[in-house]
C-alpha cells in the first residue's frame, strides 16, 4: 500500500474507493488487504457511531458493536468508481439499524407506523440514548397519540385544512433531518428508500392519507407520491419553493413558498394551542423549531409573514 490513512484530514473519495477495491480484491496479497481494511476500520467506526445516533438503546449499541463486520460482508457490493464510499456506507448501516429496530419491536406495531419517532435525535442525549425498547415504544405511541389529538380537535375553518398542512410538513422536515446524515446512492442495498424510510418515520393513518390541502386538490397520498422521485435522489431532501413547484408541475397547483410558509405558521400556532407549548415542543419541536438559524434551513419551520 506505501501508506496508512492519515486521519487528520480526511481521504480524498478516490482513495476510499481505492481501499474498497484492494480490501476485496482476491488477487491482492493478504497484506495489502489487510492494510486497505485496516484504513477504512476507523473511518467506518466514525460512520457508525454518526448513523447510530439515530437509534436509541440495545439498537444504537449492537449497531455500533456489528458496523465493521455489517460493512465488511457486503463491501464487494459496493460499486467501486462512484466515490461514494462514506454515503454507502452509513446507507448500509441505517438500513442495518432499520432491522434491528425491525426485531427489536416484534412484539409491538411492524407497519410503518413502528418507527413514528425513531429515529429523532441525530446527536440523543445521554438520558434518551438508554432507554430501552419499552421506552421506545411508549415515545412512538405518546407521539401518535398527539398527532391524533391533532386530527379529532376543531380548527379553524378555512379553506385550507391546516392538519394537513402540517402532516406534510413534519415529513418534508424529517427528510432534511435524515439527508444531513446520510445522502449518497439509493441503488445500493436499499431496502428502503428516503421517501420510505420518511413514511416509516411520521406515519398517516389510512383517512389522513385522503386528506386535502384543499377541498379540490389532490390528496395527501398522491401528493407524497409525486414528491418521492425527487426524495428518493441526492440530495434527499424538498426545499419549500422545490415543493411548491413540484405541486405546480405535476399536480397543477397553484401554490408559492411565502404563501406555504405562511400555512405552515397558521398550521403550527393552531397546533401548539390545541397540544399546548410543552407538548407541541417535546414532540415536534425538533421538526419545526421556533427559530431558525441566521440564513434557514432545509426542512425546519419559516415565520415568513405573507397572506394567502
Amino acid at each position: 500500500m506505501g501508506r496508512d490513512a492519515d486521519f487528520r484530514s480526511s481521504p480524498r473519495p478516490e482513495e476510499l474507493d481505492e481501499w474498497a477495491r484492494i480490501a476485496t480484491d482476491p488477487s491482492a496479497t493478504e497484506e495489502d488487504r489487510n492494510a486497505a481494511w485496516s484504513n477504512l476500520q476507523p473511518l467506518i467506526e466514525r460512520w457508525a457511531r454518526h448513523v447510530a445516533g439515530r437509534f436509541r438503546g440495545p439498537v444504537r449499541r449492537q449497531l455500533l458493536d456489528d458496523s465493521l463486520s455489517t460493512i465488511f460482508e457486503r463491501l464487494s457490493q459496493y460499486r467501486v468508481g462512484s466515490r461514494k464510499l462514506a454515503a454507502w456506507c452509513k446507507r448500509v448501516l441505517l438500513n442495518f439499524g432499520v432491522d434491528l429496530w425491525r426485531k427489536a419491536d416484534r412484539q409491538g406495531t411492524l407497519a410503518l407506523a413502528g418507527l413514528a419517532s425513531e429515529p429523532v435525535d441525530p446527536r440523543p442525549s445521554p438520558e434518551a440514548a438508554a432507554l430501552g425498547v419499552d421506552e421506545q415504544r411508549a415515545l412512538r405511541e405518546d407521539r401518535r397519540r398527539a398527532m391524533d389529538d391533532l386530527a379529532n380537535a376543531q380548527w379553524t375553518k378555512t379553506q385550507v385544512d391546516y392538519r394537513a398542512v402540517l402532516w406534510v410538513k413534519f415529513r418534508l422536515a424529517q427528510a432534511a433531518v435524515v439527508a444531513e446524515g446520510v445522502t449518497g446512492d439509493q441503488d445500493d442495498l436499499a431496502e428502503l428508500s428516503q421517501s420510505q424510510f420518511v413514511a416509516w418515520s411520521l406515519h398517516w393513518r389510512d383517512d389522513e392519507n385522503q386528506w386535502r390541502l384543499r377541498d379540490d386538490w389532490p390528496t395527501l397520498e398522491r401528493i407524497w407520491q409525486a414528491l418521492s422521485e425527487d426524495l428518493d435522489r441526492e440530495p434527499f431532501f424538498v426545499t419549500d419553493v422545490q415543493f411548491c413547484r413540484i405541486l405546480s408541475k405535476l399536480l397543477g397547483c397553484r401554490l408559492n413558498s411565502a404563501t406555504w410558509q405562511q400555512w405552515v405558521k397558521r398550521g403550527k400556532g393552531q397546533g401548539k394551542d390545541i397540544l399546548g407549548c410543552e407538548r407541541w415542543n417535546r414532540l415536534f419541536g425538533d421538526l419545526l423549531p421556533d427559530r431558525r438559524p441566521p440564513g434557514g434551513g432545509r426542512g425546519g419551520g419559516n415565520d415568513a409573514r405573507t397572506d394567502e
